[in-house]
């Protein structure tokens, strides 16, 4: 079995300086509160093998500093989490990842919650809405097949701010 921890990114800014909807970067706000989901999580998930993020920065922002506070797990950046991609190609690069390792995905909505619907139910629309800089975690089997995932906890960012002493 191995556990994926999907998170969202935080808050960004509306509008990058270039135009470009993968150039936005987390706002101050969206900085902290990632700074303090990532050590709620932390309390959760006492190790990480493995950060992946989209290529987006507000997503790449988020990830760093999940990875920072996982105390610097391996970290990518791959394109099977851009934004719009298929939950069928997500679950196909989970099962390229090592069996038995947790694994965090960072990522953005809908696509978080579509690939949770597939992951848990086998059908590729959203079951789980996941706020900015929210996360589930899930445990699946190491070949990923759809319906084969069991959800074993989702938090809110006030949920997993509580858990790390944070308003």
């Amino acid at each position: 079995m191995k556990s994926v921890l999907l998170i969202r990114h935080g808050a960004a800014e509306d509008v990058a300086a270039d135009g470009r909807d993968a150039s936005r970067e987390l706002t101050p706000e969206g900085q902290r509160e990632v700074e303090s989901v990532a050590q709620g999580l932390r309390t959760q998930v006492p190790k990480l093998h493995l950060v992946a993020s989209s290529p987006a920065q507000r997503a790449v922002q988020t990830a760093e500093t999940v990875a920072r506070v996982f105390n610097d797990p391996a970290f990518i950046r791959t394109d099977a989490l851009t934004s719009g991609r298929r939950p069928r190609d997500q679950l196909g690069w989970l099962w390229q990842t090592p069996p038995n390792e947790v694994v965090a995905l960072v990522g953005h909505e809908p696509d978080l919650g579509n690939l949770v619907g597939l992951a848990l139910a086998g059908v590729d629309w959203s079951f789980h809405h996941f706020p900015k800089a929210g996360a589930c975690m899930l445990s699946l089997p190491d070949n990923a097949e759809p319906a084969t995932a069991t959800l074993q906890w989702a938090l809110t960012p006030a949920q997993a701010r509580a858990l790390a002493g944070s308003p």
